[in-house]
């Protein structure tokens, strides 16, 4: 039986036993029954055509706290992630927060890496100020 079909039969015994309920023919607690079997199938129904979640943002590691909370690392503001660094960082040396460390140690290397490749670091290594000694003229 579909579901549709299910809640109108549902509506049907409702509002038959609301009839044989005005003229005696069954308790309130019958009548009450019915309704809540009519609730049931429109709960299902609600259930079955509601909209389905989207998928969770792809795009890598997700940042787990602060302002971008729930944004993945590669999308979020640079700033943001600067923040996050830090607080990272700091809570890597944080006894208070030892059981987070192994977490935190690879979160920070994946942060530090989105600030180096945000500032063109990542591929060489070097700052943006250091130049290439082979690329020295003298």
């Amino acid at each position: 039986m579909s579901n549709n079909i299910a809640v109108s039969a549902a509506w049907d015994a409702v509002t038959k036993g609301a009839i044989k309920f005005a003229t005696d023919q069954i308790d309130a607690k019958a009548l009450h029954t019915l309704v809540v079997t009519y609730a049931e199938a429109r709960n299902t129904e609600a259930r079955a055509s509601a909209p389905k979640a989207a998928p969770a943002a792809t795009g890598g590691p997700i940042m787990p706290f602060g302002r971008s909370k729930g944004r993945p690392v590669a999308s979020a503001p640079i700033d943001d992630v600067k923040w996050m660094l830090g607080v990272v960082v700091a809570s890597v040396d944080d006894d208070s927060k030892a059981r987070f460390r192994d977490n935190n140690l690879k979160l920070a290397e994946i942060l530090q890496a989105r600030v180096d490749a945000e500032s063109g670091t990542a591929a060489t290594g070097k700052t943006a100020a250091q130049p290439d000694p082979e690329d020295i003229p003298f």
